[in-house]
């Protein structure tokens, strides 16, 4: 005669969980009738009771209906059932034999732990350290207030990076602000990509990013594209673009094309132009 089919089992064990019985102790009474099924069949059911627990399981406490189950002699007899249509359709099909074990072979969770297992792991909003305001786990401004969001990890990285480049630290949020003498207010830019330094001329077609033409740059020996500024690895860089009155910062020349690391309080010269650098938080 035939043992029973994984159908049979699936049935026997919501049935009597239903009934109030422990999870583990309707496993272990029916693990017997589960391996006289195959390896596959075994461990397809094993993945249906661990489905059905994790969307019913915490609807069937115990009860006292598992004090009278205790006290059975033996388990209740498998009936016959034919594949009602409340079945997982896992159980109607063969599964890949590198499928691991589930629970029959190895210990159940309770309900509790498989709905916790089961429930999808959410990422907490980012609060706005500014403004208080909750804004998507990936946003990386306030979408309120437009401050900088940085997470435990980016501050730590920060903390890191001025460590090691100190005052030449500059990082995506800082502007670049020039002070030029005579000039009432300094120029400020974002670096986020390289900006030629330099003088227009109302016959030229070629402006540079940052246009010194109002401040006697011609007078004063700054060339038509004179040198460009960048960020670099957590830093921002100087390169001298073979002007014909060379570039300084701190007083020593640069070499044509050579690469400067700028820091915080640094003086540049172009030519005989002088402009000091200062490193603005934008917080």
């Amino acid at each position: 005669m035939a043992g029973p089919s994984k159908s049979d089992i699936f049935a026997m064990y919501v049935s009597m969980r239903q009934s109030g019985q422990n999870p583990d102790d309707v496993v272990k009474s029916l693990t017997d009738a589960a391996y006289q099924l195959s390896r596959d069949d075994r461990h397809a059911l094993g993945r249906a009771v661990q489905d059905w627990e994790a969307t019913n399981g915490a609807n069937y406490p115990e009860s006292e209906a598992q004090e009278v189950a205790e006290s059975e002699p033996s388990a209740p007899s498998l009936p016959r059932v034919t594949a009602p249509s409340e079945l997982p359709a896992a159980l109607g099909s063969s599964v890949q034999s590198n499928v691991g074990p589930s629970a029959f072979g190895t210990r159940m969770l309770s309900p509790e732990a498989l709905a916790s297992i089961a429930a999808p792991t959410m990422t907490p909003p980012r609060l706005c350290p500014h403004c208080g305001k909750k804004n998507p786990p990936k946003e990386t401004y306030c979408y309120s207030c437009g401050h900088v969001l940085l997470s435990k990890r980016d501050t730590t990285r920060q903390l890191e990076a001025k460590a090691r480049w100190g005052t030449a630290y500059f990082s995506p949020e800082t502007r670049l602000s020039l002070s030029l003498r005579g000039a009432p207010q300094p120029i400020e830019v974002r670096l986020s990509r390289e900006f030629v330094i330099g003088r227009s001329t109302a016959e030229g077609s070629l402006k540079p990013d940052i246009d010194l033409a109002p401040y006697k740059a011609e007078e004063l020996g700054v060339s038509r594209l004179h040198a460009a500024i960048r960020p670099e690895d957590e830093t921002i860089v100087l390169v001298d673009l073979q002007s014909s009155n060379r570039t300084y910062i701190n007083g020593q020349a640069l070499y044509p094309h050579e690469v400067r690391v700028l820091r915080n309080g640094d003086e540049i010269r172009l030519g005989k132009l002088i402009m000091k650098v200062t490193f603005k938080s934008s917080r």
